[in-house]
């Protein structure tokens, strides 16, 4: 049965690819309707298979370009456009009926409809070698009762028995694909890949409180705007988060943050550390809240600070909207603001303090040290080595004058985090390696600390 699901799916994505190069190329020039996530993927698809395509046509115009074509308002070219034009609806379904009853009239230009699961089938076309041969191994393993040994080689958290769950369940076929492409991606980064034989970072740290509020600001006005324009992307850098198309995902965006907070309580756990009656925590970097949003559900009160006021507004919204009233909100301006949060029994920061400059990150944590109350924790995670990473404070500063505004990736040497740690008197509990940066050719890692 999932095999004859399998072929027939095939079967319809290579129908509908091949029927959309015909009508491309039947045509003296096409537009692709919509600059979202299906446009852009339809793009790159028609690109690849040498179609050319004169521009992109939107409802709502507000810029002037993509992929360096020329971007159309449909009021004003559609009326204009030949019958010997195509168009191609890239865009969702619930769009799609607007769109073609709005502006096209049928009887002169051609249309196109791409369905939903095109892209669908995109995202893992590419794939179906290893994922017929990974369906063929988990049946054969679980008709031969093998539920103890791994179906993938080098797989180390997903197990037979997980796979056979899933099976019972009768899923869908893309149900097995997004578990197919879930651990490919996860057996692909479980490792780390440092060998021992890399040479040192050069990293220069400053002790200017007016250079280090420079710095900060030069982060902050990054963010500000990342806030405006793309939010959740800014948070978890996939196409799925895209502003377009988060009202459909948004769900899974929180939810992301579970797993996270999950293996922080793991950890105290491990480290027979239990939490005292009252507790408080503060979540640093706190951004929309993802992680805040279940840090209530195992403290009495927390403490959400960011720099970004935008990213802030969208998470006060979103647990309140949530009926959550044990996390409050402040954005840090300046480095002292740090000094200004209560104190806590815990701190808590993930996929944050990798953004900003080797200074700016040690100085938080010291702000953020001296806010721990006597045996306070800190969990915190801090990239530690890239290849070919170096900060040289003149370079950077140089750099900065000119170049536009961009997320940025930092390092600190685990040598000058221990030198750290011993300055600020803090016992150094546990050092994981972690796979938060996705960086194949550095490393990251998450620090479990106690305030002596």
């Amino acid at each position: 049965m999932i095999q004859e699901k399998f072929d027939f799916e095939v079967e319809c994505f290579h129908k509908t690819k091949d029927e959309l190069i015909a009508f491309c190329r039947h045509f003296n020039q096409v537009f692709l309707y919509g600059t979202g996530e299906y446009g852009k993927q339809c793009f790159s698809f028609l690109t690849k298979h040498n179609i050319a395509i004169k521009g992109f046509i939107v409802t709502h115009k507000q810029e002037s370009e993509c992929f360096g074509l020329p971007i159309f308002a449909a009021e004003e070219i559609i009326p204009s456009l030949t019958p010997q034009t195509g168009i191609v609806l890239s865009l969702k379904k619930t769009f799609r009926d607007e769109i073609r009853s709005k502006f096209i009239n049928t009887d002169t230009v051609k249309i196109f409809e791409m369905e939903d699961s095109f892209f669908a089938h995109c995202a893992w076309i590419s794939k179906i070698g290893e994922f017929q041969k990974f369906i063929a191994e988990a049946f054969t393993k679980i008709k031969a009762g093998c539920l103890e040994k791994e179906i993938i080689a080098g797989r180390d958290l997903i197990t037979d028995l997980a796979i056979k769950r899933e099976l019972a369940n009768n899923p869908t076929i893309f149900h097995l694909i997004n578990l197919f492409i879930s651990l490919t991606k996860h057996k692909a980064t479980i490792k780390p890949i440092l060998t021992g034989f890399e040479p040192p970072m050069k990293v220069e740290l400053s002790q200017d409180p007016s250079l280090n509020q420079y710095l900060l600001e030069h982060v902050q006005i990054y963010w500000k705007g990342i806030g405006v324009k793309e939010p959740y992307w800014s948070v978890l850098t996939a196409e799925k988060f895209f502003i377009d198309n988060i009202q459909y995902t948004k769900k899974e965006f929180y939810n992301s943050g579970k797993g996270d907070v999950e293996k922080f309580l793991v950890t105290l756990e491990r480290n027979n550390i239990r939490l005292a009656n009252n507790r408080t925590c503060i979540d640093f970097g706190c951004g929309l809240g993802r992680l805040t949003i279940w840090l209530t559900r195992n403290f009495d009160k927390v403490y959400g600070c960011d720099i970004s006021d935008s990213h802030l507004e969208i998470a006060k919204q979103n647990l309140g909207g949530s009926g959550i009233f044990n996390a409050e909100f402040f954005q840090l301006q300046e480095l002292n603001d740090i000094e200004r949060l209560p104190k806590v029994d815990v701190f808590f920061s993930l996929i944050v303090l990798q953004h900003n400059p080797p200074p700016i990150m040690l100085k938080m944590l010291e702000k953020l040290i001296g806010r721990l109350n006597t045996g306070g924790i800190g969990y915190f995670q801090i990239p530690t080595y890239r290849h070919k990473y170096q900060f040289i404070l003149e370079d950077y500063l140089a750099a900065t004058s000119n170049e536009e505004k961009r997320m940025e990736m930092h390092c600190i040497p685990q040598l000058e985090l221990f030198r750290f740690f011993e300055m600020q008197k803090v016992t150094v509990l546990e050092v994981m390696e972690d796979t938060y940066t996705g960086d194949q050719t550095g490393r990251s890692n998450t620090f479990l600390i106690q305030k002596n």
